[in-house]
């Protein structure tokens, strides 16, 4: 087995692993977009298949995100018209819409997600036919707190078995399953919301069709929306672990471990971060105390922020290499009135 290791991630530049930080625009410096003290977040997507004999490539439809914003009056929006999924059906009518808005005294983030309708046919009893989908997930401050709200409807269920006339399905309660026997289990209606000091987080997913005859999961009308308090002088964006490994042969893959992704809005001085005792790669490969953490500080003079991904020890083959103290750092300052910098001190 050969084995790609790449020992603790803090990695600096635009776009990339590591930290960035960018002046808030001042209110009145764009007329149709405003900055607010609110960090928005907000994501959607059509459909997303999963499992069994999906492709590789078969990535969500009507995909669109909004990372990271404190301005309100943005709005994205995406549409496709047909897309077929491969060994399964054809998705008609899709659009995603993202928004962030500032309107008396309420500051919001949503998702919309809409589904003209699905057909689903890949089992020879017959085709499934959903239509009317619609996800939708709103957070937002109303001047008194955070709030959030998540929805979902569908519109109706038809089977058309292959012998005889369409079938009306009734719909199933959120939380309740649809069985259709010998061609899917139909779920409808997951929807979660997080209200907190600070923070409001909701999300709706309209459906999940898992076909039997495939053992394939497929997500239909999924929204989520994020807003987050603590937007001072800068938006951050970073993120660091301490190990990531791929199996050249394709047997063995490890994911960037463990992750810590920088909020938005930056950390407000305190020390944040993930830690595992052992990883174990591959036999006769482990590393052990694995950490990542970071921090940001935001004053009137300067704004700091770092990434740090460690590993106390990598032993490869039980004992025949040994590598201790491994310590990845990505570090920025931005000083009043100077250009943002970037070093990589405390990397060793």
């Amino acid at each position: 087995m050969v084995l790609a290791l790449t020992l603790p991630v803090a990695l600096t530049g635009p776009g990339a692993v590591g930290v960035a930080a960018s002046p808030t625009p001042r209110a009145d410096s764009d007329r149709t977009r405003s900055a607010t003290p609110f960090a928005f977040a907000t994501a959607g997507f059509g459909t997303r298949v999963t499992g069994g004999e999906a492709p590789a490539g078969s990535g969500p439809t009507a995909y669109q995100r909004i990372g990271c914003t404190n301005k309100a009056g943005t709005t994205k929006r995406i549409s496709e018209a047909d897309v077929d999924l491969p060994g399964l059906g054809t998705v008609s009518g899709l659009t995603t819409t993202l928004r962030t808005s500032q309107r008396r005294g309420v500051v919001a983030a949503s998702t919309t997600q809409r589904v003209a309708s699905v057909v689903l046919s890949d089992s020879p009893l017959g085709s499934l036919s959903i239509e009317g989908i619609r996800a939708r997930a709103r957070a937002f401050h109303d001047g008194r707190g955070f709030r959030a709200v998540s929805t979902t409807s569908v519109g109706r269920l038809v089977f058309a078995p292959a012998v005889g006339d369409p079938q009306e399905q009734e719909l199933p309660s959120p939380g309740e399953t649809l069985r259709i026997p010998g061609v899917a289990r139909i779920s409808l209606g997951a929807t979660e919301r997080t209200e907190r000091r600070g923070r409001a987080r909701a999300s709706a997913t309209s459906l999940v069709v898992e076909l039997i005859p495939t053992d394939t999961r497929v997500v239909i009308g999924y929204a989520r929306a994020r807003m987050d308090t603590g937007v001072r002088d800068a938006l951050f964006h970073g993120s660091s672990s301490g190990v990531r490994a791929v199996a050249l042969d394709g047997l063995v893959t490890k994911g960037r471990t463990p992750l810590s992704i920088m909020p938005c809005q930056g950390t407000g001085g305190e020390r944040q971060g993930k830690s595992l005792a052992t990883v174990d790669l591959a036999p006769g490969v482990e590393v052990g105390a694995v950490s990542s953490r970071q921090r940001t500080t935001q004053t009137r003079r300067a704004i700091r922020g770092w990434e740090r991904g460690s590993v106390a020890s990598l032993d490869l083959g039980d004992g025949a290499l040994v590598v201790d103290g491994v310590v990845g750092k990505a570090n920025l300052v931005k000083r009043q009135g100077k250009r943002l910098r970037f070093n990589a001190r405390g990397t060793t």
